[in-house]
């Protein structure tokens, strides 16, 4: 008896790509962030969280000096991904979010269609975990998996909406520092 190929039918497609800009514009773009602001810039919605959020108002228009020099320097990736897998229609955010020791962000998604990213500006993959993501679908033994993608400061990654995520606690004295945003 032949053994039967294996036909994989379902997959989610992750995207990463690295931003050489950021090297020369980063600490100019992390200056326009207010740090000393955390609660002015949070959006009630997400409170829940337990990590600080910057660039968000109650009335969810973002309010953030650093959205164009970010999104200029993220639009030749962004662009081809707009050209290749997803034609967006608008960005949602940016945000950020700066991780101090003992933050952590909880298991969640960003909806159900769409995708989302986030941009790593400050991370160190000695000492801070990247974001983790679970599969939406169990194994044949009803074990799910999640993955935490090698990245470092200047990488970029796109991935569908709906995928559950989180950043595990942060034990570092090393600020983690990452932009997030939404491609609906």
């Amino acid at each position: 008896m032949k053994f039967l190929n294996p036909t994989p039918i379902f997959s989610v497609n992750v995207f990463a790509s690295y931003v050489s800009a950021w090297k020369q514009k980063g600490k100019e773009i992390l200056s326009l962030v207010d740090f000393d602001n955390k609660d002015a810039a949070r959006d009630e919605e997400l409170n829940y969280t337990d990590h600080n959020l910057y660039g968000i108002r109650k009335d969810k228009k973002v309010i953030c000096p650093y959205r164009e020099p970010l999104l200029d320097i993220l639009s030749p990736a962004l662009n081809e991904f707009k050209e290749r897998v997803y034609n967006y229609d608008r960005i949602v955010g940016p945000w950020c979010q700066r991780y101090l020791a003992g933050d952590y962000h909880s298991v969640h998604d960003h909806g159900a269609h769409g995708y989302s990213a986030v941009f790593y500006a400050k991370i160190n993959p000695d000492v801070h975990p990247s974001t983790l993501f679970t599969s939406p679908f169990p194994n044949h033994t009803g074990t799910v998996g999640s993955i935490a993608p090698k990245v470092r400061e200047g990488d970029l990654i796109i991935f569908p909406a709906f995928l559950l995520h989180t950043a595990p606690p942060h034990k570092s004295d090393e600020d983690r520092i990452v932009f997030s945003f939404n491609l609906p």
